[in-house]
């Protein structure tokens, strides 16, 4: 270039003496900067369990109904399938019982019971019963005293192929062998008569029928394991509830 110098400007690492790097920004700078907030999560008690549900009239609000407690048509214990053939709710316990097991029922306030009757391939058929008490004290004692007393029994709910099982021996008849079991669970007491459907005594007293044993095991088992589903589905229930409340308030807050 015609009288002119030409120069070079060198960047180095170095300090150059102007630094033009960006500083983070201070205290200052930083204050109008968005930062984020944090909800609290809601506080919610743990779910009160299936025990508990039962146990107390106030938290086991579901429907007390056949269908709500065996919605099935069939009942399968082990591989081993019953065939349902009737099921009804008595609104008075005394209804479905002989004059002594009703004793029993009333002493102890049974407010309802249900009756759901299964047949097995077998031949053999049973009536498994589940009282509503108000509390589990009333329930135990009275399936106590019901299996202790051997003329108290739960009276065969027919339907289907079974019309008669287990009959109320009339005087002048002979009278027709069936087993029986009692148990409960929380405020629930279970009653159950089993053995050979009709009015001809099939069943040695002193041998006893291992059949009917079996279906009278089953079927206990099937109705504490519907009480137990119960139970649990209600207690999800409340904790669901209740989460959802925690989750409402702190929403209005």
């Amino acid at each position: 270039m015609a009288g002119g110098v030409a120069t070079w400007l060198v960047l180095s690492g170095g300090d150059s003496g102007d630094d033009t790097t960006a500083a983070p920004p201070g205290p200052e700078a930083s204050a109008d900067v968005a930062r984020p907030t944090f909800r609290p999560a809601p506080t919610v008690p743990p779910p009160p369990g299936s025990e508990a549900v039962l146990a107390d009239p106030a938290l086991d609000t579901g429907p007390f109904t056949p269908e709500a407690l065996f919605p099935a048509p069939q009942i399968t214990v082990d591989g081993r399938t019953y065939t349902v053939v009737a099921k009804q709710l008595d609104n008075n316990c005394a209804d479905a019982a002989n004059p002594a097991l009703a004793a029993v029922l009333r002493s102890h306030a049974c407010a309802q019971m249900i009756r759901l009757t299964a047949t097995s391939p077998d031949g053999t058929a049973a009536t498994v019963a589940v009282g509503s008490f108000a509390n589990p004290a009333d329930a135990q004692a009275a399936a106590a005293k019901g299996g202790a007393d051997l003329s108290a029994a739960l009276l065969g709910l027919p339907g289907g192929p079974v019309p008669l099982l287990c009959p109320v021996p009339q005087p002048g008849t002979p009278g027709v062998v069936c087993a029986q079991q009692t148990n409960s669970l929380g405020r629930y007491g279970l009653f159950l008569v089993g053995g050979y459907p009709g009015p001809e005594n099939r069943i040695d007293p002193a041998k006893g029928d291992p059949k009917v044993d079996q279906i009278g095991i089953d079927l206990d088992r099937a109705a504490r394991k519907a009480l137990e589903e119960r139970g649990e589905q209600r207690s999800q229930a409340i904790y669901e509830a209740a989460k959802a409340e925690a989750e409402k308030a702190i929403e209005g807050e």
